[in-house]
Order: structure tokens, then sequence, then C-alpha cells
């Protein structure tokens, strides 16, 4: 049986699959409800933002992404049903890190935490700071994006406590720790580090 299927049969089947109502999905990606309607029904090819957003939404893995926006954008082009699915949760990461529980929900941060999502997936963003008071929320936020994010990315992600540390010379060391790198190899730290990251 031929399981090829255009964008809008695609993103049905997607969204059914993650058990998302067609509401559900235009309010994750800040678009109207005729909007995805169209776009199932095969009238309307989403823009390259709308196309992100719903990578994000649907779970599209980050290195997946340029080759589902050109999917979603291009008229007539099809793709398998199981196309651009996440990871099998089946073979994890060789290693994978625990994310601190949160003692609190996220309310009314959706449109936050999407954005940070989309930029995430974005092969040449390597970093976002967050800027705001104390108390603002910044941590929280950060961490519901990652939690949104884990499965997306094969060495998964990993969260380094920085707030009690005042002398910068302790960053690194921090990280380090956080990411369960020894600090007793007679090496320079900052070098085991980026040798640690530079393929991730």
């Amino acid at each position: 049986m031929d399981t090829s299927l255009l964008f809008g049969e695609w993103l049905k089947r997607r969204r059914k699959s993650l058990d998302l109502t067609q509401g559900q999905l235009a309010q994750r990606i800040h678009c109207s409800l005729s909007a995805i309607k169209r776009m199932e029904a095969g009238d309307l090819a989403p823009s390259r933002q709308l196309a992100e957003g719903i990578a994000c939404a649907l779970d599209v893995p980050a290195h997946a992404q340029a080759a589902f926006i050109a999917f979603a954008r291009t008229p007539h082009a099809t793709a398998s049903a199981d196309a651009f699915e996440a990871p099998s949760p089946l073979a994890p990461p060789a290693k994978r890190f625990h994310l601190p529980a949160p003692l609190t929900g996220l309310v009314g941060r959706e449109r936050e935490v999407q954005a940070m999502c989309l930029l995430l997936r974005k092969p040449h963003v390597r970093l976002i700071t967050l800027t705001g008071p104390p108390g603002a929320g910044k941590t929280r936020l950060a961490l519901a994006a990652a939690e949104r994010l884990e499965s997306s990315f094969r060495d998964g992600v990993c969260f380094a406590p920085l707030a009690p540390i005042s002398d910068p010379a302790l960053v690194v060391s921090a990280i380090a720790r956080a990411l369960e790198i020894s600090e007793s190899s007679g090496r320079d730290l900052l070098a085991v580090l980026r040798e640690f990251l530079c393929n991730k």
C-alpha cells in the first residue's frame, strides 16, 4: 500500500497521532483555525514561519527541520506517514541528563516557549539569552523549552545551575559538574569541556 502523503494529509495524520485537535494545533502555532483546516484540505501552503511553528508543535527533530519545511511548502510534494518522526524512545542517546522537576506549572508563556523552540531548532542558533529581573521566570521558561525539545536532540539536554555562582572563574567547573565531567584528569578543564561538547 502506498503510504506517500501530501502535506495536508500528513499534517492531519500527525496531528491526530499526537491527540491534538485542529484548534489546539492552531493555538500552539498562533494561527487561525481556518488556516489549519485549509492546510489539511490542501488549499493552503504554510509560510516558512508557520512551517517552523508546525515543526516545533509536532515534534519534528531538529536535524529534519529543513527537509520538513521544504516538504510543507512545495506543491504536490509527498512524504511517508512516518517521515520526520522524533527518535524512538527505545533507542535513547548514550547519555541522558535529568532536568529538575519544576515546582509550579507554566501559565501564559506558551508564545515564549514556542519562540525558543523555533530558535533552538535552527542549526545556526547556538545560544539564546533570556533577560529580565530576578523572579521573572527565566529559568522556568528555559526548562519548559528544554523539556519540550529533549527528545529532538540526540545528546539530550542538560541543566547547569549557575545562580549560586558569583565568581566567573567557577562557571566552567559548574558546567563540567552538570555534565558529569571529571576535574581530576590533570588537563585544562575548559579544553576537556570543549572536546566533550564539540560534536554535540
